[in-house]
């Protein structure tokens, strides 16, 4: 079976893969991100720039960052 679109004779096929085509670019295009480039955090933690270490989940201070960095230990010690 085919369609007259404007006087131009168009297969079922070629309406079905066109179809699917606009589905997936517009899925494409919604799944690949996008927005800009300036995502990664700078960091305001003590180490965030004076060290080769990143900043512990954003650590606002070095207190902050010294009772992550200790909890983490004890707890990888209480799992072993």
């Amino acid at each position: 079976m085919s369609y007259n679109i404007f006087g131009v004779k168009v297969l079922n096929e070629y309406l079905v893969l066109g179809t699917y085509g606009a589905i997936g670019l517009a899925a494409y295009g919604a799944t690949r991100g996008g927005g800009s480039k300036d995502k990664q955090s700078s960091g305001s933690g003590a180490s965030a720039g004076s060290s080769s270490t990143p900043a512990i989940l954003g650590g606002q201070d070095a207190d902050e960052e010294a009772f992550i960095k200790q909890f983490l230990a004890e707890a990888q010690k209480d799992s072993k």
